[in-house]
């Protein structure tokens, strides 16, 4: 018995040690930096955007991106408006920096709101990436990047940083000036 008892105390001691040392490393990370921290890795895609330009969304452009998706005629909402001014207002913050990149998906509708964002937003700065498609491949996108589909006239209010090597590293509610905070700091940390 006395022999079986510090068999199982040792091996209770090994698997405590080691989950206490990864919680303590994942905590870590999560204080300093991204570290281990990560939400899959992103396919390449090709894609054109609103002024027919192509681009790759890839880990060889080196840029970080931060994405957002709308699957609805969203220039006549009040509420897709305060969402949008959210965006604008972190895309301010990094203009001058050519490695930050906002990407927005959003299902096609009229030109009317293609010519809104341009006019309101894509002029401002020429980081800020639109691109239309389909309701089906908008959704076929937005289950890979924030893992679920967009409500049909609606949009997320989530906003998804990409790293460099095409990693998710968070998600950031654009209604939450606490998320949106963090964003801003794990962005200048990926920078």
């Amino acid at each position: 018995m006395n022999k079986n008892y510090k068999i199982l105390c040792f091996w209770l001691f090994v698997v405590f040690g080691g989950v206490s040392i990864g919680i303590s490393i994942m905590y870590r990370d999560i204080n300093n930096g991204f570290g281990t921290i990560t939400y899959g890795k992103l396919p390449p895609f090709i894609l054109t955007d609103t002024d027919g330009k192509v681009v790759r969304i890839d880990n060889t452009s080196n840029k970080i991106r931060i994405a957002n998706f709308i699957s609805f005629n969203y220039s006549h909402n009040p509420k897709v408006l305060l969402h949008l001014q959210s965006i604008n207002s972190i895309v301010e913050q990094f203009k001058d920096e050519s490695r930050v990149e906002f990407v927005s998906f959003f299902i096609k509708s009229d030109n009317t709101d293609q010519n809104y964002l341009s006019n309101t937003y894509k002029k401002k700065n020429p980081h800020w990436k639109f691109f239309s498609r389909n309701k089906d491949q908008i959704n076929e996108i937005a289950k890979i990047c924030i893992k679920k589909y967009l409500i049909h006239s609606g949009w997320d209010k989530q906003l998804t940083l990409v790293d460099q090597n095409n990693i998710i590293r968070g998600y950031y509610q654009t209604d939450n000036s606490k998320s949106l905070e963090k964003l801003v700091k794990d962005i200048n940390k990926l920078i």
